[in-house]
């Protein structure tokens, strides 16, 4: 199995959505990078920002431009906040060479996964309308009821948030034979404690730190 650790916008430090993010976490090891994608009314277009208050905002345009530069092997993993940008950004995307470099999560639905199953690792919670953290923490029955809406949708990724992955949960998720990403690791440890769970991509705050881990652990051998 091939690990991917994501390095989450702002990681170890960084601008959060930020073209200082982007050149510098793009000379990481790591597989991919993330940002946080939004519509602006104002603007009409898209902008990077975690939240709706905008302020001087970098555009998705500038974003894409800076990281068509990067290694080709890296990914972007745009994590949509708002519904219905998947097609914007996918076009806006090949315009930059980038279409078989992108992730999309967040906000995304049935419709979308089925245009691009591909390009999409689906956030578990909006599989079905009654999908409460809480609720799918604690009601198997429910949860195992949610992974099997995601399989029905095709869905070739989930995206969950690391919390979930109790024995039971992780039973289940790993009898589905889906590809899963995590978010958000914290720390170097939480980091290895999710790959010894046997997930396929860790989406994290400390990406830089791990591979210093890793550098570090091998001048020890």
């Amino acid at each position: 199995m091939v690990e991917i650790i994501t390095a989450h916008s702002g990681s170890d430090g960084l601008t959060p959505n930020s073209l200082q993010f982007l050149e510098k976490a793009s000379q990481w090891p790591v597989a991919a990078l993330e940002i946080d994608v939004r519509w602006d009314k104002e603007q009409q277009q898209l902008l990077l920002g975690h939240d709706q208050v905008f302020t001087g905002g970098l555009t998705l345009k500038k974003a894409f431009a800076a990281f068509s530069r990067s290694n080709e092997q890296k990914l972007l993993n745009c994590d949509l906040k708002e519904p219905n940008l998947a097609a914007h950004v996918v076009a806006l995307a090949g315009t930059y060479g980038l279409e078989q470099r992108l992730v999309l999560t967040g906000e995304l639905n049935a419709s979308e996964q089925q245009r691009w199953p591909g390009l999409v690792w689906r956030n578990i919670e909006t599989l079905l309308p009654q999908s409460s953290f809480e609720r799918m923490l604690k009601d198997k029955y429910f949860f195992k009821k949610v992974l099997l809406e995601a399989v029905d949708e095709g869905c070739v990724w989930l995206n969950l948030p690391f919390q979930l992955l109790h024995p039971v949960n992780l039973a289940l998720l790993k009898a589905m034979n889906l590809k899963l990403s995590v978010w958000t690791a914290g720390d170097v440890s939480e980091i290895k404690a999710l790959l010894d769970c046997g997930v396929d991509n860790v989406t994290t705050v400390a990406a830089s730190a791990y591979y210093e881990f890793l550098r570090g652990m091998k001048q020890l051998e």
